[in-house]
């Protein structure tokens, strides 16, 4: 939980307040993201796109209460003048790694602001439990490369035409800081080769409906007891029925997202999740997950999932497809290899699992005809 209250003064003199942002903080802060937008495009969001902010008091007040999470704003005066949100992901295997996001007014660029909030950060990890500070950044931002390298965070990838605006493309340079040493503990999971498999039983791939919930759920709960590639752990989906029986009604209408299952009879062996960005610059990508129940494994279930998707992609708009896997998982990345995916970088300490990090590949495949949506 963090609470901090801190002023400090620009190379120039100017005094500045950096601080836990509060619910209060709520439509000035609006207000701010509605002035930046219109300023970069750095950014994910455009000017305009003020949708999805409804609730930013709860969202700050959520943040001010979770162990592993901080939401910091930079006052000059009563104005706000920057500002910086970092979460982890809320399963356990994800608790201890998060990305951040970091924006200042221009009027204030150069003036040291993004520093004084970067170093507010990397001085509260250590003592949250943090132990992978990540970042994505366009790949042409020299000026914020440069200041990310000064704190020491190093190039793991680029995320390929991942920024879309006025028709082109844009990569972005993802990056990350450790916070501690490596542990022994730190090392890759075993690989065990599956026997092989065959087909037995004829398997239809359909997209899935919200009658198909209970079901869904049952199947990740065995994935989840059967591998440690899953981000989720043996806790399991952790999702009531009726939420995924909206998360698959939402899915059926949206246009950039798609949701597959593998039927084996009645019994679901196999999903695909798919869902592209919401805003106006990352619509055109998005990422995906899969996941098999071991018994049905190397069957090629997999493979004609992964091929379908492409197919949608093709008609719907997208033009990237990205997903994150355990480097350890090696039938996996041949698999997606094999689908026409390609190495984008490795990224260290995705997961945090039986008391070490283990990292992940970044995986993405360029959808020949994707065009950009509009």
């Amino acid at each position: 939980m963090a609470c901090i209250e801190q002023h400090h003064q620009l190379r120039d003199g100017f005094p500045i307040l950096v601080r836990s942002a509060q619910a209060k903080d709520a439509k000035p802060f609006i207000d701010y993201l509605h002035a930046v937008a219109g300023e970069s495009e750095n950014l994910t969001i455009s000017q305009g796109e003020m949708d999805g902010f409804e609730h930013e008091d709860r969202y700050m007040e959520e943040l001010a209460n979770a162990p592993n999470a901080i939401f910091l704003l930079a006052f000059a005066g009563d104005a706000i003048v920057g500002a910086l949100t970092f979460t982890c992901g809320k399963r356990p295997k994800l608790s201890r790694s998060g990305e951040f996001g970091l924006s200042v007014r221009k009027a204030w660029w150069g003036r040291g602001i993004g520093s004084l909030l970067l170093r507010t950060l990397v001085e509260w990890a250590p003592g949250a439990g943090i132990g992978k500070i990540h970042l994505q950044v366009r790949s042409d931002n020299d000026h914020a490369i440069a200041l990310y390298r000064r704190f020491g965070f190093v190039d793991e990838a680029v995320i390929r035409h991942q920024f879309c605006i006025d028709n082109q493309y844009y990569d972005l340079l993802w990056m990350g800081l450790k916070i501690g040493e490596d542990t022994p503990l730190d090392v890759p999971v075993p690989y065990t080769a599956p026997p092989p498999a065959i087909l037995r039983t004829p398997v239809q791939i359909r997209t899935a409906r919200p009658e198909d919930a209970a079901a869904i759920l049952a199947c990740l709960e065995k994935i989840c007891q059967e591998t440690e590639f899953m981000s989720m752990g043996t806790e399991g989906p952790a999702i009531t029925l009726e939420e995924e029986r909206n998360f698959l009604a939402n899915a059926q209408h949206d246009p950039g997202s798609l949701y597959l299952i593998a039927l084996a009879q009645d019994e679901v062996v196999g999903f695909l999740s798919f869902a592209a960005g919401k805003r106006q610059r990352i619509r055109h990508a998005g990422e995906f997950s899969l996941g098999i129940l071991k018994a049905w494994g190397g069957m090629g279930i997999g493979k004609a999932m992964i091929h379908r998707m492409i197919n949608w992609a093709e008609s719907s708009g997208i033009h990237k497809i990205n997903l994150e896997v355990r480097t350890e998982n090696k039938l996996a990345v041949d698999l997606y290899l094999k689908c026409g995916f390609t190495i984008e970088g490795t990224i260290f300490r995705t997961v945090f699992y039986n008391g070490g990090y283990h990292d992940s590949y970044a995986m993405g495949l360029i959808v020949p005809f994707g065009k950009p949506t509009t």
